[in-house]
């Protein structure tokens, strides 16, 4: 409560100011809440995923984009659609195609790991 507040406003707006004064600073309270979880899966996700993968440039040539869509998809329809999607994504393949890369990426923006 602003102390002001009882010396500046009227007695008849006093309740509705003290509401909207209350409103604004559960805003606050719950928008600092957010971004200290935010701050708390990002240093997960910073301990999980090396950096080299982190700065992943999906848009380079040889960044397996086919695979990559098929992840997101398969990320997509597990947040879209929780109760049926499959649980496990599996990348099954040759060493050296990125699987795990994709994978770095893909953690980027599930709703664990929303970092971007």
């Amino acid at each position: 409560m602003d102390l002001d507040e009882d010396l500046y406003t009227c007695p008849n707006c006093l309740p509705k100011v003290r509401e909207r004064n209350e409103k604004e600073r559960q805003a606050l309270e719950e928008e600092e809440r957010r971004e200290a979880f935010e701050n708390i899966i990002k240093s997960h996700w910073r301990k999980v995923v090396p950096v080299s993968y982190r700065e992943t440039d999906i848009t380079h040539r040889d960044y397996p984009q086919a695979l990559h869509h098929v992840a997101m998809a398969w990320q997509t329809e597990r947040e879209l659609n929780d109760s049926s999607a499959k649980l496990f994504l599996g990348l099954i393949g040759p060493s050296g195609r990125c699987k795990t890369r994709v994978i770095g990426v893909n953690l980027r923006v599930t709703r664990l790991f929303r970092v971007i």
